[in-house]
């Protein structure tokens, strides 16, 4: 597939342009370590446990939350649910914030084929952003990594703007920050729902792409302004078929 009238390329941060600690790690390993960091004492077995306890209450109803929460306050009341199920001493909102504001400090690595896409894209001419739901701490983490590539005019992250993805706010805005109209953008995002479809029904954007690096959604049916790949060098062909041609 190639799309035309789009001119500019926003993408999602985690599991999309970079991961943390490691690109197969699962969700109860990083909470572990991210809770160790800040004097936590629990294992990757009690983290999986509460995590498992926790999700089983959600859907039963037994106690409010979110089983993928992207909004700022959600993962706050996550992370807090958690503590108390560990029984850290203190599971008071300003510690749990403080623990999600420390998220963004694990160590981050760009996927082997992230540099190599952008230059592509940014040599064909489209410009390029970062949309991301995430807390402020973020941001220095994302400069440094894709300095010289992605102006930071064009990193964008939730917390900064007071609104998380996938409201049709967000992608609004971000299109406004990036000087150029909705339907002239193209969102990338390891969240089919949050960010492929998000973007393309909520944002009203040319097209969503997911990047499903895990292989799993091959039977998937989706909309047809909708993309899925599986390896981000997959968007130079469908953005500039010319270069490929050469």
């Amino acid at each position: 597939m190639t799309v035309k009238g789009v001119t500019a390329v926003l993408f999602d941060w985690d599991l999309t342009l970079a991961y943390s600690i490691s690109p197969t790690i699962q969700e109860h390993e990083k909470l572990t370590i991210l809770f160790q960091n800040y004097g936590v004492a629990c294992t990757k077995e009690q983290v999986s446990e509460a995590l498992q306890s926790l999700r089983e209450d959600i859907e039963r109803g037994l106690v409010t939350g979110k089983l993928h929460p992207q909004k700022r306050s959600d993962i706050v009341n996550k992370y807090r649910k958690l503590l108390v199920r560990l029984n850290h001493h203190d599971a008071s909102h300003e510690f749990a914030y403080e623990v999600y504001s420390g998220y963004a400090r694990l160590p981050h690595f760009l996927f082997p084929d992230v540099k190599e896409t952008l230059l592509q894209l940014k040599n064909c001419g489209f410009k390029l952003g970062v949309l991301s739901n995430h807390s402020c701490s973020a941001r220095p983490v994302i400069e440094e990594f894709l300095t010289g590539i992605i102006p930071p005019t064009s990193i964008m992250v939730s917390e900064e703007l007071g609104i998380h993805k996938p409201t049709k706010t967000i992608f609004q805005k971000a299109a406004s920050r990036m000087k150029t109209p909705a339907e002239q953008c193209l969102y990338v995002g390891d969240n089919l729902r949050v960010d492929a479809l998000g973007s393309v029904t909520a944002g009203e954007y040319a097209m969503g792409v997911w990047v499903d690096r895990k292989r799993v959604g091959a039977e998937i049916d989706i909309p047809h302004n909708v993309e899925r790949i599986t390896n981000l060098t997959e968007l130079v062909p469908i953005l500039c078929p010319e270069q490929v041609a050469r």
